[in-house]
C-alpha cells in the first residue's frame, strides 16, 4: 500500500512519514526462532536414526552408514523449510518488481524507502549450513544436495536491481531486525548452547541473518542508495534517507543541433571534503524495456477558475503491446500511468501518477489492436502547453511515451504548437521525446 500518492512535495512526505509507526502487534517474522526450531528438529529426529551404527563391528563402516542416514533424514526435514523460505523470498521480490515497474512511469530520479528484514537469495544453502553446523561437514555433500533442490532467487533478484537501475530508482533499505537476532541468545547472558552447534565456526543464526542482510546491501549499493541497520532511531534514519536525495545528480547538456556527436562530460567539485563517485563506464548490457505505441486522446477543457481548466486525457494502448500474466481465471497486469503539463519555459503546471490493474477474461492475440483506455483529469491553463505521458507495466517489460503540443484559448484547444527551448538531449532520435525531459527537476 502507498503511504501517500506520488508527490514531489517534501513537506507532505515528511508529514506522512511522521504519522507512520512500526506497530509492535503486527505480525513479524523471526528467522532466529525459525532457525532454533529447525536445529531442535534436526537434533531430535536425526540425532541417532535407527541406531544402526552401534551394531556395526567396524567403527568406520558404522560411521559411514550413520552419516548416510543422518543426511537422508536431514534432507527430508529441511525440504519444507527451504520451500517456505523460497516462497517468501519470491513473494518479496515479486512485490518489489511490481513497485519498480509501476514507479518507472514517473520520470527523473526516484528514491524508495524500504522497510524490510531482507530476502534470502539461496535458502537451500542456509539450511544446509545449519545441518553441517549441527552434525559436521562430513555429514552432507552440499553441492550434491544443492543440485537436487535448486531453490534460489539469484536471477529474479538480479533482474529487480537491473530494472531499478534502468528506471532511475534508488533503494534506501532500513533493516527492521535487531542486531541481537544475529545470535541464538537473547540479551546479555552466557550461552548454554553446546559448542557442537557451531562446528568449524559455522553459526546458523549468523548465517541466516547475514544471508538476508546481504540482499539489502546489494540492492542499496547497486542502485546508489544506502543501508541502515536496526530499527532504532527510526526518525533520524528516515530523515537521512530523504536528505540523501539532494546528493544525487543527473548531469547532461543541451545540443543546438541533434545531429552533432555526443561529447563527454567532465565534472569538477570545488567544495572541500566532498567525495564524488560515479560510474566511469556504462553498463555493457543495460536493461531496456520494449517500446510501446502510446496515444493520447484529449477532451474539451472544463473551466475550473479564472484562466484555469480541467483537462480530460485518455491513455490509449493496443493490447498487443501488453504482457499479460495469468491471474486465476483471468489474464492481467498492473500498470503505471504518468502525465504532466508544462509551459514553454519548462515550468510545471500540474502532474499526476496513477497505478491500476488491467484484467481480461481471455488472453488477447499478438496482433490485437483493441485499445486499452484509461481516463484521467489534469489541471491546465490558458496558453501554449506541452503534455508528456508515459505508461509502464508492473514488470517494466514495456514503456510507452507520448508528447503533445497544444494551446488552450477561450476554452478551445488548438494543436500543433511547437515549444521553444525544449531540445534537451535524451539520447533519442525523436525531437519530441528529447524535449520531454526539458523541465528542470529538483
Amino acid at each position: 500500500e502507498w503511504i501517500i500518492g506520488f508527490s514531489s512535495d517534501r513537506q507532505q512526505l515528511s508529514l506522512a512519514l511522521g504519522r507512520m509507526t512500526l506497530h509492535g502487534e503486527a505480525a513479524n517474522r523471526d528467522r532466529r526462532n525459525e532457525m532454533t526450531k529447525l536445529i531442535a528438529d534436526l537434533r531430535g529426529v536425526c540425532e541417532d536414526p535407527g541406531r544402526i551404527s552401534r551394531r556395526r563391528k567396524s567403527d568406520q563402516a558404522g560411521s559411514a552408514v550413520r552419516n548416510t542416514e543422518v543426511a537422508y533424514c536431514a534432507e527430508r526435514l529441511i525440504q519444507p523449510v527451504i520451500h517456505q523460505w523460497n516462497t517468501e523470498s519470491r513473494e518479496s521480490i515479486n512485490a518489489l518488481e511490481q513497485l519498480v515497474g509501476q514507479v518507472a512511469a514517473v520520470p527523473g530520479h526516484k528514491i524508495v524507502i524500504l522497510f524490510s528484514e531482507g530476502v534470502m537469495k539461496d535458502p537451500a544453502l542456509v539450511a544446509i549450513n545449519a545441518v553441517q553446523a549441527t552434525f559436521g561437514v562430513q555429514t552432507m555433500n552440499a553441492s550434491d544436495v544443492l543440485s537436487r533442490l535448486q531453490r534460489n532467487v539469484y536471477r529474479e533478484f538480479t533482474s529487480v536491481v537491473r530494472k531499478a537501475q534502468a528506471a532511475g530508482i534508488s533503494f534506501f533499505a532500513l533493516d527492521t531486525r535487531r542486531p541481537g537476532e544475529r545470535s541464538a541468545v537473547v540479551g546479555n547472558f552466557e550461552s548454554n548452547s553446546p559448542l557442537k552447534r557451531t562446528i568449524f565456526g559455522v553459526d546458523p543464526w549468523a548465517e541466516i541473518y547475514d544471508a538476508a542482510r546481504s540482499t539489502l546491501l546489494s540492492m542499496s549499493h547497486g542502485t546508489a542508495g544506502r543501508y541502515f541497520a536496526g530499527p532504532g532511531n527510526l526518525a533520524q534514519k528516515v530523515k537521512d534517507a530523504a536528505n540523501s536525495f539532494d546528493g544525487l545528480y543527473e548531469i547532461g547538456y543541451y545540443r543546438r543541433d541533434a545531429t552533432q556527436p555526443k561529447r563527454k562530460v567532465v565534472v569538477k567539485v570545488k567544495r572541500r571534503r566532498v567525495m564524488l563517485t560515479y560510474a566511469d563506464r556504462p553498463e555493457r548490457r543495460p536493461y531496456r524495456p520494449t517500446p510501446a505505441r502510446l496515444e493520447l486522446l484529449v477532451g474539451r477543457p472544463r473551466p475550473a477558475g479564472p484562466g484555469r481548466y480541467e483537462l480530460p486525457v485518455v491513455f490509449s494502448l493496443p493490447e498487443r503491446f501488453l504482457r499479460l500474466d495469468r491471474r486465476g481465471e483471468t489474464w492481467g497486469t498492473a500498470l503505471g500511468f504518468y502525465l504532466e503539463v508544462v509551459r514553454p519555459d519548462g515550468s510545471l503546471v500540474d502532474e499526476l501518477f496513477k497505478s491500476d490493474t488491467y484484467l481480461v477474461q481471455e488472453k488477447p492475440e499478438k496482433t490485437s489492436e483493441k485499445p486499452l483506455l484509461y481516463a484521467v483529469n489534469i489541471d491546465a491553463e490558458e496558453g501554449p502547453l506541452r503534455l508528456w505521458a508515459r505508461i509502464t507495466d508492473d514488470r517494466l517489460r514495456i514503456v510507452g511515451d507520448r508528447v503533445i503540443d497544444l494551446t488552450i484559448e477561450n476554452g478551445e484547444i488548438r494543436s500543433g504548437v511547437a515549444l521553444a527551448g525544449c531540445g534537451k538531449d535524451a539520447g533519442s532520435s525523436s525531437s519530441s521525446a528529447a524535449g520531454a525531459g526539458a523541465r528542470r527537476r529538483p
